[in-house]
C-alpha cells in the first residue's frame, strides 16, 4: 500500500517499532442544509432534531464501546453533537480541532446548484477547483495543507508513542487490553488554522463544486445508485465520478473502494462486531515473531471531504475525486500498520 512519510530515524528491527492504528471515521449527522442540498462548509448549523435521535439509536455499537487513545472531532457545532449523541461517554476525551472542519465555500454558502449553475465563476470552480476558489472562500491547497498536516502529526505522535495504546496483538489472534487512562481530562481546543473551500461531486455523479455538506448538485440524467444523502461529497477534477461507497440497505460493513471496512446505520446490529477479523487486536503477527505491535485506536468525527482527504492521503492509488465518504451518520474503518517508520493498510476481509 502506500507509504507514508518514513521515519527519520533509522530503522531498527521492524518488529521493534511496529505500531497498529484503528481509525474510526464518524461523519456528522445530516442538517437543515443537507436536506435541502445547499452548500455546508463552515456556516455553524445544528443538526435536525430527527437526526438526533437516529444518532442516539447508534450507541451502543460496538465499535464506539471500546477505549481510544484519541478522539478528535471538528469544532463545528453539527460534528460536536453528532459525537454527543453518538459516543457521550467520549466527549471529556475529545480535543476540537479547527483542521478537521469542512472547506468554506465563501459566498456561496447557503446556495443550492440550481441557484449557481449559470454562474460562469461558479463553473469554472467545478471544471478546476485546484486553480479557482469560491468568492470569500478557502483556496484547494489550503484545505488539503490543514487535512494533511492533521494526518502528518498523527502519524509522529503514534510512532512517538506519545498516546496509551489499548491492546496489544497476539500472535493467536486474541488481544489483550491495556487498561490505561486513555483521556480523562476535559476538551481541549487544537489551536490550528481552519482554512476553507473545495469542489464537489453528486451521488448521481455530477460534479458540482460543492462540500461534503452541501448536497446541492444534482444531475438530471444521471442513474445513481448512491444512496440520497450521500448526494454531494467534496471532490475536485473535470471528470471523476464517484459511487456513494456501498448499498445502504446492505447488511454489515460493506467494503470502500478504499479497503476501509463502511459501516452501515441501518444495519448495526449491538450483539456483532462489525469488524471482527480485521481490527489491530486480531491481526496476527507472523509465524514465529517473539514481539507484538502497540495498538492504537482513534476516533474521528468530521465530514465528508475532509474523510475523502484523508483517504486520498492514505490509501494507494487513491484520488480525493474517487474517494467515497460515508453518508451522514455512519461509520467508517480503517486498520493501518507501521512498520519502521511506513504506514501501510492492513489487508481487511468481511
Amino acid at each position: 500500500m502506500k507509504e507514508l512519510h518514513p521515519a527519520e530515524h533509522g530503522a531498527p528491527s521492524d518488529l521493534a517499532h511496529e505500531i497498529e492504528l484503528e481509525l474510526v471515521l464518524i461523519r456528522h449527522g445530516h442538517t437543515q442544509w443537507n436536506a435541502e442540498r445547499r452548500y455546508l462548509g463552515q456556516t455553524d448549523l445544528p443538526l435536525l432534531p430527527d437526526a438526533h435521535q437516529q444518532l442516539s439509536a447508534l450507541r451502543s455499537q460496538p465499535i464506539l464501546s471500546r477505549e481510544f487513545s484519541r478522539v478528535y472531532c471538528s469544532d463545528l457545532r453539527r460534528c460536536k453533537e453528532t459525537l454527543a449523541d453518538m459516543a457521550p461517554h467520549l466527549e471529556r476525551q475529545a480535543i476540537f480541532d479547527p483542521r478537521l472542519r469542512e472547506a468554506d465555500f465563501g459566498a456561496w454558502e447557503g446556495c443550492t446548484y440550481e441557484q449557481l449553475k449559470d454562474n460562469r465563476h461558479y463553473r469554472s470552480w467545478i471544471d478546476d477547483p485546484g486553480s479557482v476558489t469560491p468568492p470569500d472562500g478557502e483556496p484547494w491547497e489550503e484545505f488539503a495543507a490543514r487535512v494533511d498536516n492533521f494526518w502528518s502529526q498523527l502519524q509522529r505522535e503514534a510512532e512517538a508513542g506519545l498516546w496509551s495504546g489499548v491492546g496489544v496483538s497476539t500472535g493467536a489472534g486474541g488481544s489483550a487490553e491495556a487498561g490505561a487512562d486513555i483521556g480523562a481530562g476535559a476538551s481541549e481546543e487544537a489551536g490550528a488554522d481552519a482554512g476553507t473551500g473545495v469542489g464537489a461531486i453528486t451521488g448521481a455523479g455530477e460534479r458540482t463544486g460543492a462540500g461534503e455538506d452541501s448536497n446541492a448538485g444534482k444531475d438530471a440524467g444521471a442513474n445513481s445508485g448512491a444512496s440520497a444523502e450521500a448526494a454531494v461529497d467534496t471532490g475536485v477534477g473535470a471528470s471523476a465520478k464517484v459511487e456513494a461507497g456501498a448499498d445502504v440497505g446492505a447488511d454489515v460493513g460493506a467494503l470502500t473502494g478504499s479497503g476501509a471496512v463502511l459501516v452501515h446505520e441501518a444495519s448495526v446490529r449491538p450483539e456483532e462486531h462489525i469488524t471482527s477479523g480485521c481490527t489491530p487486536e486480531t491481526t496476527a503477527m507472523k509465524p514465529g515473531s517473539t514481539q507484538v505491535p502497540k495498538v492504537y485506536r482513534v476516533l474521528l468525527v468530521t465530514h465528508g471531504g475532509v474523510i475523502r482527504q484523508l483517504l486520498a492521503r492514505i490509501v494507494e492509488g487513491m484520488t480525493f475525486y474517487a474517494a467515497a465518504a460515508p453518508d451522514p451518520g455512519e461509520v467508517m474503518v480503517m486498520n493501518l500498520r507501521c512498520q519502521a517508520g511506513v504506514w501501510r493498510m492492513i489487508p481487511c476481509e468481511i
